[in-house]
């Protein structure tokens, strides 16, 4: 197998995005109609808005070579739906950190496909890329979340039963 931790570092970066890929999008055409709307109300033409001590930017001002973005406050009248927002984002920003820490606590350890493939809960199966396939296909040789088994990883083997629900209906939401 590849270099082990880089390799496991790509699956677990490629599970989070095809997992959060659509809600990403939903917070990301958030932000960009506050940043429009917020451009209407102070008749300008900001790429991004300062919320706290947080600057988030239009989806598309990163395709716009060797232009520098710039940003403003919010406008007053969108305090209350910015707030919303960046509450959302906190919210889905933390999810994402633990289910990427769950997934590499999971993968860690393993020094093949077919104990990645063994050692994710069957629903992220369908993330992994095609190179999985075969092993997703044959009968487990290891239990779900064995590298977790292991006596002194008892506190992350609990973290990862209180985090599967939440993994669950994400991988629900990612197939509406």
């Amino acid at each position: 197998m590849k270099n082990n931790s880089t390799h496991q570092m790509n699956v677990a970066t490629r599970i989070i995005e095809c997992l959060f890929a659509r809600d990403i999008k939903r917070v990301n055409e958030i932000a960009d109609s506050l940043i429009e709307r917020n451009n209407e109300i102070k008749g300008t033409k900001y790429d991004g808005f300062i919320l706290g001590n947080s600057t988030y930017w239009h989806s598309q001002s990163h395709n716009l070579p060797n232009v520098k973005r710039t940003r403003t406050t919010i406008a007053f009248e969108l305090t209350k739906e910015s707030q919303q927002f960046q509450d959302e984002q906190g919210h889905l920003g933390n999810h994402i950190r633990r289910i990427y820490q769950t997934i590499t606590q999971l993968i860690e350890g393993t020094s093949t496909d077919k104990e990645i493939v063994d050692a994710l809960p069957n629903c992220l199966h369908q993330f992994l890329d095609s190179n999985f396939r075969e092993h997703i296909h044959t009968p487990r040789m290891k239990e779900e979340a064995w590298t977790l088994k292991g006596e002194e990883s008892k506190r992350q083997y609990r973290q990862y039963q209180k985090i599967l629900p939440v993994i669950h209906s994400y991988v629900a939401m990612s197939m509406m």
